[in-house]
This record gives C-alpha cells, structure tokens and sequence, in this order.
C-alpha cells in the first residue's frame, strides 16, 4: 500500500472517529434536554390546567371543564388529559388517536423514549376538588429528535468530505515529491540511475533528494569513466594506432558472426624497413601514414585495415557490418565491378609510387590483389587467398593488380546464394542444433544456445552468418527467425530440449522498427514456461539502431523474454548500449576471447567486463582454446562460458 493511501485511511479513519465522537456526545445530551423538556412541559401543563379548572371544578360544571381543557389539548403535544374528582371520577378526558410518526423502528428503540406523565391537584380555595392527569405525545419529541439527528449528520458529513478533500490537496502537494523519488528509486533497482529534477520544501525530502543526487551524480561519474575507458582500450586493441585504421584483431571483430565481404583487397607497399633503416623510424611512419590517408579517399565506403608494415587489407561489401546503409546497400560499394576495383587499384598503386618518390632510399614496390568473397567463405580463407594472390601480383612486376574471381571452388555468387537460402527455407532443408552455457565456477547449466542451419545440396550446413546479410538486404530477413522459432518450439514440445533457458539469436530485419512484429508476439503469447526464452542480438546491430532496439527490449519484457547482447566489445558505442538495454547478459566476442596472453587484449576484456559488472550485466565468453584459458577468464570476471572447450553442438532436428 502506498504512503498517500496509508495517509489518507488514517487520516479519515481518526478524523471520522473524532466526529463520531462529538455527533455522539450530541446526540446523548440532546436525546437527555428532550426528555427533561417533555417532562417539564408536561408537568407545567398540568399544574396550569389545575389552577384554570378550580373554579369549574368548584361548581361541578363538567362542561366548563372540558371547554377549558380542549384548547390545550389540540396543540397536539399531548396523547391524554383526564380530569378527575375527589372520588377517581372522569369528569372530562381527551385521548389523542395514534399516528405514523415516520420515525424508522431502529431509532426509536435507539432513543427508548416514555411518554411523561404528571399530575396536579385542583384546589378550591382551602378544599381540594379533583385532579389533572397529562401523558404527553412521545411521537412528536421523536420526530423532532429524528429530524434534528438527520440534518446534524448531514453537516457531519459535508464537512468530512471538505476535510478530505482538503486533506487530499494537502497530501498531494506534500508527497509529490514522493513519487518522483519513488519513480527514481524504482529505476535504481532497475540499474538506471538518474538524478532527481525536482525541488520541495520539505526538509527530510530535500536533504534526501540531494543525497540520493549525489550518489547518482558519482555512480553515473564512474559508469561514466569506466565506458570510456572500455572505449580506450577497444580503439587501442582493435585499431592501428599510426594510421588510425582498424588493425589484424579489429578486421576480424567487425566481420565476426557475419557474412565474408563481397571484395576483398589487399594493398601493399614494399621497402619500408629499408626506408626505417636509412631515413629513421619517423619517416616510416609519415610514409605509412600518407599511404593509409590516401587508401582511405580511394574507397571511402570501404572497412579499411592496416595488417602490417605498409600493407593493408580493403573490405568492400553487401552489408558490411556498421556501416552506412547507403554505402551498403545498393550505394557505390555495391556497384564495384572488376573494371572498377581494376582502375581504382591502379590509381591508388600509382599515387602510391608517387608518395614513396618523396621519400630517400631504394625504390619501393608495390602490389594490389582482389578476392571475391562467398556465402561460404570466411574472412580469414579470404585473407589468405588474397596473400596468396598479393605474392602473385609481386612476382608479376611492381604496380601490378590481380583480381580472383572466387576466393574458393564451387562458390556462389549473391543472387544464387540468396535463391538456394529462399528455397531450402520454403522446403524447410534446414536443421536445428544446440550448444550448452556453463558456469565458469562448476558444472552448473546456465542455458542452452539454439542455432539453425540450412542444408544445401551437397549436404553442407550453412550458418546464418553465411546468408543473413543477404536475405536482410534482397529479402525479408525475419523469415529466417520464423522458421528458427518455428523449429525451436516444435523441439521443445516434443521434449528434445533440457528444461530452462534458451537463447536465440535474432536478426536486425525482426527489431529493426523497434516494435514487435505480429508474427513474434503470437509466438511469444503462447510460449512454454517450462522454457524462458532469451534473444541475442548482435552488438553491430544494436549500435546501428540503438533507439529502435531499446523500445523493442522494452516490449520483449512484456512477455517475459529477455535480451542480451552478442558478440560484445567490437564496435564503437557497445557499453553505451549495455548501458541503455541493460541485457541479461553479454557474450563476448570469440576473438576476444583468443590471444589473452596480450596484455592489450586482457586490458580490454577486464574493463568491458568491469563497466558490464557495475550494471550488475554477468559476462559470458566463447571458448574454443585449451581448458586452461577458462582459468583466465575466470580469473577476469567471466562468469559463463560457451563452445567446444565446454561443449560442442548437438543436432536437435532436421
């Protein structure tokens, strides 16, 4: 129950009681003149009437009598006048009829009113002639009391309600300042913290509310510190520091859980260890610096990377992952042909050769060599086959360009991949695995991660990584999430799944609006307890659309299903995310999770997880080295763990 309503009841229980009280005390002494009044008036009335028939008795005129009686009979406050002799004789008597009151039964037994009865005797000079006998009317004195009772309760009433009323305006303007803190209390336990905008006279409020301000002035101040610090330590670890391009590790984390580049490059200028040697290590880098600068304005749209030395690594795609939309879909990366990357390559080795004549020493050599990426193919297959195609260019002569038209056998192009994926969906060639979560500290199951795979003909299986991006940029990507949901829920009625947590990953086509598709919400509607369903979304999808994934979360909560957050601490604005989401939990990234003999990698990986751990978010790591690195992560903070280390995928249906 809340204050105000505590407040209110108590309020209205002691000032009802107070009335009760005075309405009663009134009513007792009221009820008590009345009595005394009717007792008093009845008794005068038989003493006046005594003195006014002494004459009349005196002569026995009966009639006289009952002349002078009648007038004070028919007041009507009386219901009988006798007049008696000496000897108990009537001589003349009134009795009045009975008559409705309109007095409810309940009260008059509450008041138990008697009628007064008095008597006076009729003297004649020294001699006594009779006497008066009066019984007054107990109905009138109780309807008068009735009606008096009535409206007394009615004013009662009025000015409780006005009290009330009074009292509500009162406590209103004095807890408003109570819901606000309430409100921002209720957003602490909920890991948002945020100041309280209001001002109140109050003093225990006031001096509460600029303490509660300074706690969250100091919790935002060190998540605050603690988001930029992950921000450093991610742009240190994943981004060449010379050229400010991203670096072997930063390639690798953007195209993670993503499809390969449609065009990969690699760019290489020869002779800069010569040129450190002879000119000092400074005019290396200024030379390093100008090729990177002039890579950048020769494919602006393109995930550049500094591999090495003087070499670096152009990925050109369909949907690159955080990349602009217009540069992405349909923009100009889309349209690089082979007569294009053929001519720019050729510009770029020639502006090239050009830098490197500013320069003292030996002649330096330069190369290009493009591959054409697959649905199958990953981006370190690419890189080596772009490596091998660089050494080609090189042996062919220095300024050379050669373009492979597919980075492995068998591969498909864009438009068929698209076509095999839309087919094996409508003829649901696809099946579903599972991969257990555990604890890092036991053997305690903390969920089980589901994945669908598509069957192609020859009888390999695709992951989502391989054919999303297309199906999200030619087609609907949600359909994809349908028959993954659709084959999950299928496994878990038919008892194939562990009982707990599940986990999904769900593509940017199904949140990318921010509100929860109709297909989603009647999954969800009807979904087994028995299974609490998290969604994964992907960092790189978030930060495209963090407004849109924030409202999408908050409607996913409304069926009891959770988020969280893949492939952690890969892009730029990830902890602001964390921050906003505040997800069930985070997976980082497998690459993070490789080369923690690094110290800039174990430096990385301990401040995301100290910002996750401030928003009290658990950590959880891909595994797929020696059982010894679960120590390490152990030792960071990492609470789960998950892959072939723990334990590998198992086939649910297909």
């Amino acid at each position: 129950m809340t204050l105000r309503r505590q407040l209110v009841l108590m309020g209205a229980l002691v000032f009802a009681l107070a009335l009760l009280g005075i309405a009663v005390g009134q009513w007792l002494a009221g009820r008590q003149f009345v009595r005394e009044q009717m007792a008093a008036h009845v008794q005068e009335t038989a003493t006046s009437l005594a003195l006014a028939l002494s004459s009349a008795m005196r002569d026995g005129d009966a009639v006289l009598v009952r002349t002078q009686l009648l007038p004070i009979f028919d007041r009507g406050y009386y219901r009988r006048i006798a007049v008696r002799d000496l000897a108990g004789r009537i001589v003349a008597v009134e009795d009045l009829a009975p008559v409705e009151s309109g007095v409810p039964d309940w009260f008059a037994a509450l008041v138990q009113f008697e009628a007064p009865h008095a008597e006076a005797l009729v003297n004649s000079g020294w001699q006594q002639s009779g006497r008066v006998e009066v019984d007054g009317d107990a109905d009138f004195a109780l309807h008068q009391l009735w009606r008096g009772t009535v409206h007394a309760l009615a004013w009662l009433f009025a000015v409780y309600v006005l009290a009330l009323a009074l009292m509500l305006l009162w406590l209103r303007r004095l807890l408003a300042p109570m819901g606000a803190v309430e409100r921002i209390a209720s957003a602490a336990a909920g890991r948002r913290i945020v100041p309280i905008d209001l001002q109140t006279k109050v003093r225990e409020l006031a001096n509460f509310i600029a303490g509660f301000n300074r706690i969250a002035g100091m919790f935002n101040a060190r998540l605050a510190e603690e988001e930029a610090r992950a921000e450093r330590f991610r742009a240190a670890t994943l981004n060449d520091a010379l050229t400010g391009l991203l670096n072997r590790h930063g390639l690798e984390a953007i195209f993670a859980g993503a499809a390969a580049p449609r065009w990969l490059g690699l760019i290489e200028a020869e002779g800069v260890d010569v040129l450190n040697r002879s000119a000092g290590y400074a005019a290396g880098d200024e030379f390093v610096s100008a090729i990177g600068e002039r890579v950048r304005r020769s494919f602006p749209q393109a995930r550049l990377a500094r591999l090495h030395a003087a070499t670096f690594a152009i990925a050109l795609g369909e949907a690159l992952p955080g990349a602009d939309a217009d540069a992405t879909n349909g923009g100009p990366t889309a349209s690089f042909d082979e007569d294009t990357l053929q001519q720019r390559s050729q510009e770029l080795l020639v502006a090239v050769a050009d830098i490197a004549a500013l320069f003292p020493g030996p002649a330096v050599r330069c190369g290009a060599a493009w591959v054409a990426g697959t649905a199958s193919a990953s981006l370190s297959t690419l890189l080596g086959d772009a490596d091998l195609a660089l050494a080609e260019a090189r042996s062919s002569g220095a300024g050379r360009v050669l373009i492979g038209r597919e980075a492995a056998a068998g591969g498909l192009g864009a438009q068929a991949t698209l076509r095999r994926v839309e087919a094996a969906i409508a003829a649901r060639d696809f099946v579903l695995s599972c991969q257990p979560v555990y604890s890092l500290g036991g053997e305690q199951l903390l969920q089980t991660e589901v994945f669908l795979r598509l069957r192609t003909p020859d009888g390999e299986l695709w992951p989502a990584r391989n054919f999303l991006p297309l199906l999200q940029r030619d087609a609907d990507g949600s359909v994809f999430d349908r028959a993954m949901l659709d084959c999950l829920r299928r496994a878990a009625d038919a008892g194939q799944l562990p009982p707990g947590p599940l986990a999904a990953n769900l593509s940017a086509a199904s949140f990318a609006d921010g509100t929860l598709p109709d297909w989603l919400a009647a999954t969800l509607s009807n979904w087994p307890r028995a299974f609490p369903l998290v969604f994964e979304l992907r960092e790189a999808d978030l930060t495209a659309s963090l407004a849109a994934a924030e409202r999408f979360a908050g409607e996913l909560r409304n069926y009891g299903v959770g988020i969280a957050i893949d492939h952690f601490g890969t892009q730029a604005g990830g902890i602001a995310a964390l921050r906003r989401l505040l997800p069930q939990y985070v997976k980082l990234d497998a690459g993070l999770s490789r080369g923690l003999d690094a110290v800039e990698r174990r430096f990385l990986v301990e401040s995301l997880v100290r910002a996750a751990h401030s928003l009290e978010v658990p950590v959880w790591a891909q595994v797929f080295e020696s059982p010894g690195a679960l120590d390490l992560l152990a030792g960071m903070g990492i609470v789960g763990a998950q892959g072939y280390t723990m334990a590998g995928e198992r086939t649910l249906a297909g």
